[in-house]
Parts: structure tokens; C-alpha cells; sequence
């Protein structure tokens, strides 16, 4: 069961990336979240503390997001206190400020600036679940920019959207 919920946590966690490249480009709150840090900030997600554990390592350069090695510092790092508990966050069952609350994660770094990423987060999980969903996991669901069928389309073929103007 572990090594399952590993297994989706690392495609998550891929998704995840993919979708807040994408609204980093398109959505105006995205961008003005994640132009706030300084060029060469890095961020560490790590789902669970085992070795191997899937892990997303991204920084901000010119203001584009940017995969990174999993060997570089970071400036911010949050790492779940286990895989099922990433699961549970990953998949939508359990909020980012209820996963806080219950002690599930670590975090390395500033607070205040943890703060932004949770809301670019939070941003991204608006789109990405449903409506419904969202309300479940989050006090405030943000407004939408454009519909969230864009951002599935982004995922599937990144450069593809490019021409649309948008």
C-alpha cells in the first residue's frame, strides 16, 4: 500500500509542478506570488522522510519556475512527517492548513515566506479540484482566472497554449 501511495505521490507531485508552471504564466495572483521572491529562490517539497520518498525541488529564475536537483539547498523546505500523509494532502483528502494543524509536515525556512507558497498552493489546488472539493479544503476558495479545462490542457501539451494570447 506504501509503495502505491509513493507511487501517486510522485506523479502528484510531478502534476503539481506542471500546473504551477503553468498558472505562474497565466494567472496574475500565481505570478505576483511567485515574483515576491528573489531570483534563485529554491523550494524543497518532500513527501515523507524515508529515503527514496518523492520529492519536487523548483526555484524562481526570471521570474519562470524551474526544476531543480533534489541535492541543492533550498531556502524552503516542507517535508511530510510520512508518504500516507502526503497522500492524504496530495490527493485532496486533507488541506494544506488542516495538515499544519494536525502536525503532519516540517518545515525548513521562513515562515512569512512559507506563507506565499501555501498560497500559490492553494491556488493551484482551486483549479485543479473540483469546485467541491476545494470548499472541503480550503476557508476560501480563490476565483478562478479562466476555466480550469485551460490548466488541463496546459498540462497535457505545455507549448501548445502559447499562441492563444492568453
Amino acid at each position: 500500500m506504501k509503495r502505491m501511495q509513493s507511487f501517486i505521490c510522485r506523479i502528484v507531485l510531478a502534476v503539481l509542478f506542471r500546473a504551477l508552471k503553468f498558472l505562474n504564466r497565466k494567472d496574475t495572483r500565481m505570478k505576483a506570488g511567485f515574483s515576491a521572491y528573489e531570483d534563485g529562490y529554491s523550494f524543497r517539497i518532500r513527501a515523507g522522510m524515508e529515503s527514496g520518498a518523492p520529492v519536487l525541488s523548483f526555484c524562481v529564475r526570471n521570474g519562470q519556475l524551474e526544476k531543480q536537483s533534489h541535492e541543492v539547498p533550498v531556502q524552503l523546505e516542507i517535508t511530510m512527517k510520512s508518504i500516507p500523509d502526503a497522500f492524504l494532502v496530495l490527493t485532496g483528502q486533507l488541506g494544506i492548513g488542516a495538515s499544519y494543524a494536525g502536525h503532519r509536515f516540517f518545515m525548513r525556512g521562513n515562515p512569512n515566506e512559507a506563507m506565499g507558497l501555501v498560497t500559490c498552493l492553494e491556488l493551484a489546488e482551486a483549479y485543479l479540484f473540483p469546485r467541491f472539493l476545494s470548499r472541503r479544503l480550503m476557508l476560501d476558495v480563490p476565483k478562478k482566472e479562466f476555466p480550469a479545462l485551460l490548466v488541463y490542457a496546459g498540462l497535457i501539451c505545455p507549448g501548445g497554449l502559447s499562441r492563444t494570447g492568453r
